[in-house]
């Protein structure tokens, strides 16, 4: 490498690493499209925490927002007070327990 092109790079990169190293030290995780999405470090969540969080994320908050930006319309026959109205969301421990069956359990003994 030629000097005035080394010179170049240790400028270039001296600020990105040195934010990097604060960050660490401190226990800030350094932040990549993954550690942005999960709001964790890597190391911290497992993968049904990533599984929920992915639903969450991508299935719970935009139904929600659409369900309160476009208002509740209370349907014929429908006698439920709107205004007490809450979205459950429930995670298995496993895998086994997510099924069509174990949701209308559930919901039997609500």
């Amino acid at each position: 490498m030629i000097p005035r092109e080394k010179k170049a790079a240790i400028a270039a990169l001296s600020g990105p690493i040195e934010d990097i190293l604060t960050r660490h030290a401190k226990g800030i995780p350094y932040q990549n499209p993954l550690t942005d999405y999960f709001g964790v470090p890597l190391s911290a969540f497992s993968s049904a925490f990533g599984l929920a969080r992915g639903y969450f994320r991508n299935l719970v908050k935009p139904v929600v927002a659409g369900i309160v930006g476009d208002g509740y319309e209370q349907q014929q026959g429908d006698g439920r007070d709107a205004s007490t109205l809450m979205l459950e969301c429930v995670i298995p421990n496993d895998f086994d327990q997510a099924t069509r069956e174990r949701v209308r359990d559930l919901l039997k003994r609500m």
